[in-house]
């Protein structure tokens, strides 16, 4: 015969068409690719024996075909009458017998595919004679997507879990294993964290340099999330945790065939289309730490939604450091390509060579690239820090210390105020020193309030230059005029405009305000109970107006005691909503969130999802953060005098 019979069909394939994954680039002046990776299933309809001598991939943009190499790594393409087997194009080595030299046959393309041939050449396996002509199957080529209505996938983590200069790392080449014959795991990712270690200007996935227990590692423990809603198919969760580091285990005795997974879970995602049928995809999160898979799913069918916590890194089966483990098939364990939607990618190297702005890559139905790159999984686009060194201006301040209180008004007005004695300071703020005290001497106007002081609690609202002066301990309050034009000795607030007794217990013990553009935010940590409040931008102003006109309310379960809510503003740029800084003092952890101004008649969190960004400020416990117009902020620890003020980069 000119060629042999066989029946050959490809796998990843999706109503009718094989599927590729599109890659981001790792930058965005770089190259995107299309990764191909197929599955041949192979039937002999010959009564000889047919051995298959060499596998060809072409494409009708590219006139030269990509040869495979090492196809027979699981000598299983010699095939007897009637018989079948698997192949695809994962890595090989070129030496199988030594186990070296490492090589993709994975596809890599900088075109977007249309179609794709896969060329068979054959021998009689019987007689040893060529097949004069290839067996050859062509499909049509289309980009994956994912059973969910994005058509792709979240990344299994989230920002609130990284510390200051961390990142995930993944990367499309898994080097540690195909997955068999079925070629599972060729699309499947080893996701890690690192880290920018600034003394040693070098990245690290660990947290010192010590690498010889679990906990050294920065992915260690770190919670793993559902990339989809999804029923729980499979898991197990008994797995000790490996305690001997960069060396593969042996296999216990008695383990189970699948025993390389460690602790694990499977998640099945279908979606039900508009033609009646329905496509479903089962990820398998692998290596997880022994006992972190919540009771909850621990039982088929359970009910997992997007983002959930469904386990924490370990280090348990065939592994030698922590990671999680992740691949997708379909329900007859074909192998199935991960895009990403709400993500960001770089190649990490250029986070600390270059100005990262605009480098970054957003994922939308996505894969990540060929090689290692840094990870940020969130809507918003990341940036190393927003407050980003060095501080436009540092120095001590020697009357301005512990017992004194900033309060930045407008147009570079500082109010510096003493509760314990009522004495107030009113500086001129120089917003472009850079060498010299940014608080211009002598103040535009001091002296001293006889009734503003311990106890009492001030809030300026900018755009209708009052001041509120509140006491929390009996919720009465009083709105002051603000004077700009106050000099020399004269008292800036004058009134009050109004007054009154708080009676719906919107100020009170254990609130705190926070004046954000048009709004009164009041907030209660212990509880995490918040309330938002219209206010009046023209007179009058009485109490039912300012305090119980157009308002909302809820709970916030994660920003409670401990936390501080600080307004960083609004940009000059048309549409930006104002920020808000989250920032736990003691932990140095910090969210920034847009604030929404639509929370008023939703009766939503003004604080909203995803967070424009999150990290960890170290060594800023005893510090004070304070807002000081535009794009500046105040870093001031009360106790020493010392100040730096940063440019706040909100892009």
């Amino acid at each position: 015969m000119a060629k042999p019979n066989l029946t050959v069909t490809l796998e990843p394939i999706i109503a009718g068409k094989a599927t590729y994954l599109p890659l981001g680039a790792a930058t965005s002046d770089g190259q995107p690719q299309a990764e191909i990776v197929l599955r041949l299933h192979i039937i002999n309809n010959e009564s000889n024996r047919v051995t298959v001598t060499g596998i060809s991939i072409s494409f009708p943009q590219s006139r030269t075909p990509v040869s495979m190499k090492q196809i027979d790594t699981y000598n299983n393409m010699n095939l007897f009458g009637g018989a079948d087997t698997y192949w695809s194009n994962g890595f090989v080595y070129l030496d199988p017998i030594n186990k070296k030299d490492q090589w993709p046959n994975m596809v890599f393309l900088n075109f977007t595919p249309t179609r794709v041939t896969v060329s068979l050449t054959c021998k009689n396996g019987n007689t040893g004679t060529n097949y004069s002509e290839p067996y050859t199957v062509t499909q049509d080529l289309t980009p994956h997507k994912s059973p969910t209505s994005e058509g792709s996938y979240l990344f299994p983590y989230s920002i609130s879990d990284l510390r200051s200069m961390e990142y995930f790392t993944a990367s499309a080449l898994h080097r540690t294993g195909n997955g068999g014959r079925k070629g599972t795991q060729i699309f499947a990712h080893d996701i890690g964290i690192v880290g920018f270690n600034s003394e040693l200007q070098k990245w690290s996935d660990t947290l010192t340099d010590s690498s010889s227990k679990n906990e050294d590692y920065r992915i260690w423990d770190k919670p793993v999330r559902a990339i989809a809603g999804g029923d729980v198919r499979d898991w197990r969760d008994t797995v000790d945790d490996n305690t001997v580091l960069h060396k593969f285990p042996d296999k216990p005795s008695g383990a189970p065939d699948n025993w390389t997974s460690g602790n694990y879970i499977k998640i099945r995602t279908s979606r039900r289309f508009s033609t009646g049928s329905t496509v479903s995809e089962i990820t398998v999160f692998c290596h997880l730490k022994k006992g972190s898979i919540p009771n909850s799913l621990k039982q088929l069918g359970a009910v997992v939604n997007a983002g959930d916590i469904i386990g924490h890194v370990g280090n348990s089966g065939h592994t030698t450091g922590p990671h999680t483990h992740i691949e997708c098939t379909d329900s007859s364990n074909a192998l199935r390509p991960l895009p990403f939607h709400d993500a960001w990618i770089v190649d990490y190297n250029k986070i600390i060579s270059t100005n990262t702005d605009g480098m970054w890559v957003r994922l939308l139905g996505q894969g990540v690239p060929k090689d290692s790159v840094a990870v940020w999984p969130n809507s918003e686009k990341p940036y190393v820090d927003p407050l980003p060194r060095p501080p436009v201006v540092e120095g001590t301040w020697q009357t301005v210390r512990t017992g004194h209180r900033l309060i930045y008004l407008r147009s570079s007005r500082i109010l510096d105020w003493e509760p314990a004695s009522g004495h107030y300071r009113i500086w001129d703020y120089d917003e472009n020193a850079t060498n010299s005290n940014p608080l211009k001497w002598p103040p535009v106007t001091q002296g001293t309030w006889a009734t503003i002081k311990t106890g009492h609690e001030l809030v300026f609202i900018s755009p209708i230059d009052k001041m509120l002066d509140w006491e929390p301990a009996t919720g009465h309050w009083r709105l002051w005029n603000y004077d700009h034009n106050a000099s020399g000795n004269m008292n800036p607030l004058s009134g009050p405009y109004d007054q009154a007794s708080s009676s719906n217990g919107l100020l009170g013990p254990g609130r705190i305000v926070v004046a954000i553009t048009y709004f009164l935010l009041i907030w209660e940590p212990s509880s995490g109970h918040w309330d938002l409040v219209l206010y009046k931008t023209s007179p009058p102003f009485p109490d039912v107006e300012l305090f119980s006109g157009d308002h909302a309310e809820g709970t916030w379960k994660s920003i409670r005691t401990g936390h501080r809510i600080i307004d960083l503003g609004r940009a000059p740029f048309e549409n930006d909503k104002p920020r808000v800084l989250d920032w736990e003092e003691q932990s140095g952890h910090y969210r920034i969130f847009r604030f929404d101004n639509n929370a008023i008649d939703t009766n939503a969190s003004p604080l909203t999802g995803p967070v424009v960004m999150s990290g960890i400020w170290e060594d800023r416990a005893g510090h004070s953060l304070v807002h000081f117009g535009g794009n500046r902020v105040l870093d001031w620890e009360p106790a020493s005098g010392h100040y730096k003020i940063w440019n706040y980069d909100r892009r």
